[in-house]
């Protein structure tokens, strides 16, 4: 078996004696755009969206739910996307880079430690729940980017359009779709110490008449990391078909295998009650205190959706997905600081293997009709995940059911057309929220665990348009939102680990406005959210509990620009600014009245920035510069967290072997100041990395 270097090394080898006999022109045109299959009726071709040429910037969205796609400018939500061509440009290799430079998200833990969790609008969400491929609930634990066209994060409560979810916001996954011409890009390079990948994109019809067609992607990764003794290795093969065996009918398939693993995973970090957090620790040092931690999943999925457009009025839509993980036998070393000078002690936790397994679905009937001069777009149907968690059993050896979450909605939604002005889209969803909870040993079920919730949540959204560039647009809606799952393996531990707290109910209002001006589309939110409140309270014992008390209210702005001020400078990027309380608090703990929530980040500032030298063609300089406002480390506000800033730096240089075969050599530095920081109260920051990188168009 070839491992990853040799692979690497053969691609470079074939790369050269490729465009070893033809002359190198540099170049200031972008690449051309890949050509896809539409996802619509089965019509013509559609070109991809947010090209180079468009400073980024997309026209449409998916991540609305069961209203389907729909027009960016339209939407009465707040979504941000990162289009595929953004995130090879910036070298988004991980889920960490994805947090560090979307706008409204701020980074909670990193891909090295198991899961990456994130937070929007104060929040945070976790990454088993929180994110969506095309549209359905995934639960891959590590999400892997190179089968993605695209990220779109969906920012607050989004109860109607996925039934219960976490109330900060969504990101929703794209994969990249089978293309109308015959495509291949093959890139190699490494990110970062002597960590190495190749990534080979492949895609195009299948039968002359084009009804049949086909995207693959491939990738390897392996070595060592920046972080001393740290061991990163992931391998994929992801697949997508789209069948079309008539104009009005598309069926598609994908499906992958992924698999992560890292040795010497990076350590999270507890502290003593009463003591401070000391200044951030070197984040490129191996803090572990020993050589065994370990994490590894390997991550199965397939998926299937059917479109059918019965005539101009009607449409059938219908999806399914279904995701199996195995998360091998875990070494988990949590570090405890006991002063604030920097002492501190490890501690080393072992879990054995777990599997997750979840499907979801969903169908959909759209319908087209008009009540005098209003139109509208009804849209009726259900949508569900299934989620079981199985954990090794200390007494058999066997995997034995832990957890059962099944999660239904089933909704109406309207979307009103009164004029070319005035516009509203109403809606309102059934929201069931079923767990049950098993004793992994013995097999029994703990009934008193259990809860069978429902609750109707709507949605109303009005929209004015005051020029056709603009769209003021408020918003309120509803979410029903799973309890917690208390972590197994909490640092210190949970007294009351493994137990699922119960659904409660949130709310968002949202006042928004987008505008395209130029080549810059700009958006902007006003928002409050009102949801149950969460905690950890530490005990005298040195573990902590878990409790669900009060409420949490978070009131803020959120700003996004994205796309070309000028023909040779490209910006991405946004702030948001916060004010997020604890209120109403009943029981346990009256002192956190009034507080911020901890590990919140009242202020962010992000931007993202590219200039294309106009005396060298084809060469263009990037940057970033990312900004996190101090945060508190516990619920009682008396351990502050300083605020963060991060520079990243590089350039690009596409050159031009023939018409036909770009070639790209990209290079940045992330965190260039190499800053040591607290990413949160349990996580070091990342440090600095060098990536590097050659794409080349081979057809």
């Amino acid at each position: 078996m070839f491992n990853t270097r040799t692979i690497i090394m053969m691609l470079v080898s074939v790369t050269i004696i490729m465009g070893s006999e033809v002359n190198v022109i540099a170049q200031t045109e972008q690449l051309p755009p890949v050509v896809i299959l539409s996802p619509m009726e089965g019509q013509a071709p559609a070109t991809i969206e947010g090209t180079e040429s468009d400073g980024y910037k997309v026209k449409t969205t998916t991540a609305t739910g069961p209203w389907g796609k729909m027009t960016l400018l339209d939407t009465p939500y707040s979504i941000n996307v990162m289009s595929s061509a953004l995130l090879e440009n910036a070298q988004v290799s991980s889920i960490d880079n994805v947090y560090k430079m979307n706008p409204v998200i701020q980074p909670w833990s990193p891909t090295n430690r198991a899961v990456p969790n994130f937070i929007i609008r104060g929040f945070t969400i976790p990454n088993t729940s929180g994110k969506m491929q095309d549209g359905l609930r995934s639960f891959f634990l590590q999400m892997p980017l190179e089968d993605k066209e695209r990220i779109e994060v969906l920012s607050g409560v989004s109860g109607f359009l996925y039934g219960p979810a976490n109330v900060g916001g969504t990101i929703n996954y794209v994969l990249k779709k089978p293309t109308a011409e015959p495509f291949a890009n093959i890139k190699i390079g490494g990110t970062g110490g002597e960590n190495y990948f190749f990534h080979l994109d492949l895609g195009g019809p299948v039968d002359r008449g084009g009804s049949l067609s086909y995207r693959l992607n491939v990738m390897g990764q392996d070595g060592a990391t920046v972080i001393e003794d740290q061991e990163l290795k992931r391998g994929l093969i992801s697949g997508a078909i789209d069948w079309r065996p008539a104009e009005n009918f598309l069926v598609q398939f994908n499906g992958a295998y992924h698999q992560h693993r890292v040795l010497n995973q990076t350590a999270s970090w507890g502290i003593q009650a009463g003591v401070l957090h000391p200044k951030a620790y070197d984040n490129s040092k191996n803090w572990l205190n020993t050589d065994i931690g370990k994490f590894e999943t390997s991550s199965y999925e397939f998926g299937t959706k059917i479109r059918w457009d019965i005539n101009d009025s009607i449409t059938v839509r219908a999806a399914y997905q279904y995701d199996y993980v195995y998360q091998k036998d875990q070494t988990f070393i949590n570090n405890t600081i006991t002063s604030s000078r920097g002492d501190y002690i490890s501690a080393i936790n072992y879990l054995k293997p777990i599997s997750y397994d979840m499907m979801a679905g969903y169908i959909y009937g759209d319908f087209k009709f008009n009540t005098g001069p209003i139109g509208h777009s009804l849209t009726i149907g259900v949508n569900f995940d299934d989620y079981t968690q199985k954990i090794t059993s200390t007494t058999t050896g066997r995997l034995n059911r832990g957890t059962e979450l099944t999660q239904t909605s089933f909704l109406i939604g309207d979307d009103i057309v009164f004029n070319e002005k005035w516009r509203a889209m109403v809606g309102v969803n059934r929201a069931n929220i079923k767990s049950a909870n098993y004793n992994t040993n013995t097999g029994q079920r703990n009934i008193n665990n259990d809860y069978n919730e429902s609750k109707a949540t709507p949605t109303v959204s009005l929209m004015f348009k005051p020029v056709h560039q603009a769209t003021i647009y408020a918003t309120y809606m509803e979410a029903l939102e799973k309890g917690s799952s208390v972590p197994l393996n909490g640092n210190p531990r949970y007294t009351n680990e493994g137990e699922s707290l119960k659904p409660y109910l949130s709310e968002q209002y949202e006042l928004g406005a987008k505008v395209e001006l130029g080549g810059v589309l700009l958006t902007a939110a006003l928002f409050e959210i009102n949801k149950s409140l969460e905690y950890d309270l530490r005990n005298s014992n040195n573990t902590q509990t878990k409790y669900q008390d009060g409420r949490q209210v978070h009131r803020g702005l959120e700003f996004t620009a994205v796309g070309k001020p000028s023909d040779l400078l490209t910006l991405y990027g946004g702030m948001t600014l916060m004010n997020a309380k604890v209120k109403d608090l009943k029981a346990n703990n009256r002192a956190l009245e009034g507080k911020r929530p901890a590990n919140v980040s009242n202020s962010m500032f992000k931007l993202y920035a590219e200039y294309d030298l106009p005396f060298l063609r084809g060469a263009t300089l990037t940057g970033g510069i990312y900004y996190f406002g101090s945060m508190y480390a516990d619920a009682l506000n008396t351990d502050k967290l300083s605020s963060v800033t991060l520079v990243d730096l590089g350039a690009r240089y596409r050159i031009t072997l023939d018409e036909k075969h770009p070639l790209t050599l990209r290079l940045d530095i992330n965190n260039v100041t190499n800053k040591n920081y607290w990413m949160n109260a349990n996580y070091l920051g990342t440090p600095r990395s060098i990536i590097l990188s050659v794409e080349y168009s081979l057809w």
